[in-house]
């Protein structure tokens, strides 16, 4: 941590010396003195001011910077032991690791949402930076962080996105886009599902958005989503042509996103309804699944939470696009591609 005591000391001294200096030539005897000397002691007072104020926001600033890096060595961490869970296979062998690595995780997150807010207090007060560089990689925005409890959606009224939700198995914070607000993307849901992944391994805000929409490296309408895209996000894709049922693949993305990874899927067919009676899809359609839960004790309780970015005429195109449904909603449907992502960080 960077200590301002010398300088606070050295402007406290430099104050002292100027108040005397003016204090020096106000006890001159000039007739005319009066509006100049009044200017220029007047210019004295504002420097002091604006001095002991940038140092003030300095100050914060260095607290913010050292705050950080102590967020950083937790999530570091958290990204160290994230990685080797990701490593594991879900045997009955690895519980015993699987449960010492989440454990380490889950604490690594409780330090990072407790320094979080402080690095922002911190940064507010050094002329109204925010954090967003800060939390990129794990949580997409503070006031995401701070809004959003792990497996909460929270909607946000910005263009192109619903909203945000945090992951309950990695505490990352991903972006749900809309895309038939995005310039372009009015069909291009494979686009909108894939970035919805990425957001939260970003350098900065729409990163995902900006990379999926170039000619290089993006993805562009009725194309595959493929590991040259998720591979700008240090992430690593593996596209299984399923072209058969659902049912087929049920357990295979239980234990994926139980891992902390994530899954994406092509439902082949059009006119979609799921199990729960939601209208899923008027032509084929992409969706992204972002976090899991168990609902009960049966092999298959789990709940999962589907990321929908609500393409062309679709129902889910008013503000829904986001939330729990039991892993069996697509039950009987036909999928064409199954996509799995690991969560490797870059």
């Amino acid at each position: 941590m960077v200590s301002s005591s010398t300088v606070v000391s050295n402007s406290e001294e430099l104050k002292q010396t100027t108040d005397n200096y003016v204090k020096q030539v106000e006890n001159l005897s000039s007739s005319w003195k009066g509006d100049s000397y009044n200017n220029l002691s007047n210019q004295v007072s504002s420097f002091q001011s604006e001095l002991q104020q940038v140092i003030n926001q300095l100050t914060s600033f260095a607290e913010a910077l050292g705050l950080y890096e102590t967020y950083k060595e937790y999530k570091d961490k958290y990204n160290q032991y994230s990685s080797l869970l990701s490593q594991l296979g879900d045997s009955e062998e690895n519980q015993s690791l699987i449960s010492q690595y989440m454990s380490i995780m889950n604490e690594c997150k409780a330090k990072m949402d407790e320094l979080a807010p402080k690095i922002q207090d911190a940064l507010s007060s050094a002329a109204g930076f925010n954090m967003d560089s800060t939390t990129s990689s794990t949580t997409a925005t503070t006031s995401a962080t701070t809004s959003t409890k792990a497996g909460e959606f929270v909607a946000d009224s910005s263009k192109g996105v619903y909203g945000h939700m945090v992951t309950s198995l990695n505490g990352r914070t991903h972006t749900i886009y809309k895309q038939s607000q995005i310039k372009g993307w009015s069909r291009d849901c494979n686009r909108a599902a894939a970035s919805s992944i990425a957001s939260a391994f970003t350098h900065y805000d729409g990163e995902a958005v900006d990379i999926a929409m170039k000619a290089d490296n993006g993805i562009g309408y009725k194309s595959d989503v493929t590991n040259e895209y998720f591979s700008n996000f240090g992430l690593k894709a593996t596209v299984n042509k399923v072209n058969g049922p659902y049912d087929t693949v049920t357990q295979d993305i239980i234990s994926t996103l139980n891992r902390g990874d994530y899954v994406m899927f092509d439902l082949a067919n059009p006119n979609v309804v799921g199990q729960s009676g939601q209208r899923w899809s008027f032509t084929r359609h992409w969706l992204s699944v972002l976090d899991i839960k168990k609902t009960g004790e049966g092999e298959n309780d789990y709940a999962i939470f589907i990321s929908d970015s609500g393409h062309a005429g679709s129902t889910r195109d008013h503000g829904l696009g986001a939330g729990w449904y039991d892993i069996n909603e697509f039950s009987g449907q036909q999928i064409a591609n199954l996509t799995t992502i690991s969560s490797e960080e870059r």
